[in-house]
């Protein structure tokens, strides 16, 4: 009865990843091949994984063309739907299944190894396959100092080659930023906060130009408070080189087009624009409006786009809008912005991706909602205007830095604080160049 309900168990998941996208991201993310040992199944799941990877759709019309010959498909629609949390919990109870059954089949064969070798290498041998094999992933590992100093040295080199460092460390256009954090790590939980119109967004969004259209890493932005319109209108003005387009320009179509609709030749201001998008056509850049953030929503979204595009980072803007945690509305408000900030932390260290947190400071200055939040951050990153006096500091030297972005709180990173030149009519951010 046991093996026919684990039985059950493989073709509800197998149900669930073709009736609910959602579902089948948390599946994918959770489980591999080696869970399954029902008939089919385990060939079933390799097909199903295989088309969502090359972004197919997967559905159980579209599964239809990809089962197995001897998996009856029909016997999946008798399956209710499954949700996201439920996935995660039938996930879970198949990677504890298959667990079950190496540690079955590894005692099983050490009982036939008593028959001819000695107590003391079975049960050694025992000890090695019971963690190498059944240890959950993300198991503590006890290393010796010998094992320590090697991995070290391993470390240190890897950093010193470039191209090893640039796989795990992502690097912006703002110099001094890079020299005081050493970069944004790959798994790092990165808060950028400001008071009520201070640019937070702005900044995050200069971010991600950088990383996701200069550099063309493959970048999500998940934005929860602009149109689709508003965020057009953001884009072009950032990247269009020109001095004279703005925001506000944009917005108020006042564009030189010139006569007949095409540019004019003199202010070529459409053209400039047109470049500024062109790169960012061909970038690996990709966005997605989320009025309604919900944190499952989030999460399950991150992992989809991760395993379709290999994301090197994301950003959230922002998460005090992520103030509906599924299956938990009996908690308050900085309880559940802080259980949502731990389960991004969770998955980016899991995906080994930088996730940027946009996030709003009260008139204190204190995170709003929860300032428990910030113990979850790699890094935390403030930014506010300079007062007249460090504006007159800055002139003094040649520069014409208006903003700061404080440090906070660093992992690897002193407190501290980084000038910035902020032009608000092009939102567009720049470090000291003098």
């Amino acid at each position: 009865m046991i093996h026919d309900r684990n039985f059950d168990l493989q073709y509800k998941i197998i149900a669930g990843i073709c009736q609910n996208p959602d579902s089948q991201a948390v599946a994918f993310a959770k489980l591999n091949a080696e869970h399954f040992h029902a008939p089919g199944a385990r060939e079933f799941f390799v097909r199903l994984q295989v088309m969502a990877e090359s972004s197919q759709e997967v559905s159980l019309i579209t599964a239809a063309q990809r089962k197995p010959d001897d998996y009856d498909l029909n016997a999946l629609t008798a399956y209710m739907p499954v949700r996201p949390k439920e996935m995660e919990f039938l996930a879970d109870q198949l990677i504890d299944i298959a667990a079950g059954r190496k540690l079955r089949n590894i005692l099983q064969t050490s009982l036939e190894r008593l028959e001819t070798e000695p107590t003391s290498s079975v049960s050694d041998g025992i000890i090695n396959q019971l963690f190498v094999d059944t240890a959950p992933r993300g198991a503590e590992q006890i290393v010796s100092g010998r094992e320590q100093a090697v991995r070290a040295i391993d470390t240190i080199t890897a950093r010193m080659d470039p191209h090893k460092r640039a796989a795990n460390v992502l690097y912006t256009n703002f110099v001094e930023l890079n020299y005081s954090t050493g970069g944004f790590e790959k798994g790092d939980l990165i808060g950028i906060s400001g008071q009520t119109g201070t640019g937070k967004s702005a900044f995050c969004q200069n971010l991600a130009a950088d990383i996701g259209v200069r550099q063309r890493q493959p970048f999500l932005y998940i934005n929860s408070e602009m149109s689709p319109e508003q965020m057009d209108f953001r884009w072009a003005a950032m990247l269009a080189n020109h001095q004279e387009i703005t925001l506000q320009r944009i917005r108020a179509g006042q564009i030189d087009c010139g006569p007949d609709g095409k540019p004019s030749g003199r202010h070529d201001e459409f053209d400039a624009i047109s470049a500024g998008l062109d790169r960012l056509y061909n970038s690996r850049f990709s966005s997605v409006t989320v009025p309604d953030l919900k944190i499952d929503s989030v999460v399950n979204l991150i992992r989809r786009h991760h395993r379709a595009e290999q994301i090197r980072a994301c950003a959230i803007d922002y998460l005090g809008r992520a103030d509906m945690v599924s299956g938990k509305r009996d908690l308050a408000e900085w309880q559940l912005l802080l259980s949502a900030a731990r389960r991004l932390k969770t998955m980016a260290q899991q995906l080994q991706i930088v996730i940027f947190l946009v996030l709003q400071l009260t008139k204190s200055g204190d995170l709003q909602q929860s300032k428990a939040i910030e113990n979850e951050l790699d890094l935390h990153l403030s930014l506010a205007p300079m007062d007249e006096n460090e504006i007159r500091a800055e002139l003094a030297r040649l520069s014409t830095c208006n903003y700061k972005l404080n440090i906070l709180k660093g992992r690897n990173a002193p407190r501290g604080w980084i000038p910035l030149r902020f032009d608000g009519p092009k939102l567009r951010f720049e470090g000291r160049t003098k």
